[in-house]
């Protein structure tokens, strides 16, 4: 009775631990998927934001090679001026001055 004793107790350790790490097993991969899912959401939030700022940049260059942009930057920029136009450059005042 005594050897039969010794290996139902054999059984149930071996039992108790397959289930422990059966346990184990499960909770790391549950731990895994919402690790996962989280890294999906994010990469899907960053995609979107990647998606949109394309988009908007694909409005300002067909902005850009418009000939009235090119003309703006042109007059801003190296001071273009049209026949007839004058142009005049104003001297920058410093702010304190402008302060006082």
């Amino acid at each position: 009775m005594k050897g039969n004793n010794l290996k139902f107790k054999g059984y149930k350790i071996a039992i108790f631990v397959i289930s422990l790490i059966l346990c184990i097993t499960i909770v790391l991969s549950v731990k895994n998927i919402i690790t996962l899912h989280n890294e999906n959401r994010d990469l899907k939030e960053e995609n979107q934001v990647l998606i949109d700022e394309r988009d908007n940049l694909k409005l300002e260059l067909n902005n850009v090679n418009t000939s009235e942009f090119i003309e703006e930057q042109a007059r801003r920029q190296l001071k273009l001026v049209s026949p007839g136009e004058i142009l005049f450059i104003l001297p920058e005042e410093d702010c304190e001055v402008a302060d006082e």
